[in-house]
């Protein structure tokens, strides 16, 4: 096992930050859990990610431990495609990550 492999990374917590902070997602993200319900028959929709159960799940969990309070559930959804970049790298595949 030789191959040699060049890994860039980037902390994924300043990367929340820096996403969080900038004002060109502000009216993108949710920043707070939320239920939506139909007003017509009083049943829960289900469309944002974030107002799925799991979510409201993790943000009980998370408010379970005490040195926690104050925090905010963050989940960072990711997606992964290969790519070949073909230009000076004798077509080596890369899949980058995005967020």
């Amino acid at each position: 096992m030789d191959d040699e492999y060049d890994i860039w990374y980037r902390d994924p917590r300043l990367m929340a930050h820096n996403m969080l902070a900038n004002p060109t997602y502000k009216n993108e993200i949710d920043y707070t859990l939320f239920r939506e319900y139909d007003a017509a028959n009083d049943t829960l929709q289900w469309k944002d990610f974030i107002s799925r159960d799991w979510a409201w799940q993790q943000a009980d969990e998370i408010s379970k431990d005490p040195n926690t309070h104050g925090s905010a559930f963050v989940p960072i959804i990711l997606g992964s495609d290969k790519t070949t970049i073909s230009v000076g790298t004798g077509n080596n595949e890369y899949y980058p990550l995005n967020a």
